[in-house]
């Protein structure tokens, strides 16, 4: 989730603020910051064994929304609605 990478981008902020970037916990950090991104945007890889399907960029509306729940389905069903657009995409 965006609280979960916010919290562990913010960690590695502060890792290479007290030990700089290039001591082997802030380059640590980095690279599990990159590898979920790389799982939020690739699922599939077998290093993301049960990530989430991850998101995508509607054209239309031009916003961003979970891929999980976006069929012809509908969107309600899944990923806690995140793939319908509500109030929490403005603010």
């Amino acid at each position: 989730s965006g609280k979960g990478f916010q919290k562990v981008a913010y960690t590695c902020l502060l890792l290479e603020k007290f030990y700089g970037t290039k001591h082997s916990y802030t380059q640590s950090c980095a690279n599990l910051l990159q590898r979920g991104f790389r799982c939020l945007y690739a699922p599939t890889m077998p290093e993301c064994n049960g990530a989430p399907i991850g998101l995508y960029y509607d054209v239309a509306w031009h916003g961003v929304a979970s891929r999980e729940g976006f069929t012809d389905a509908g969107c309600r069903g899944a990923d806690f609605g995140n793939a319908c657009y509500n109030d929490h995409h403005y603010h």
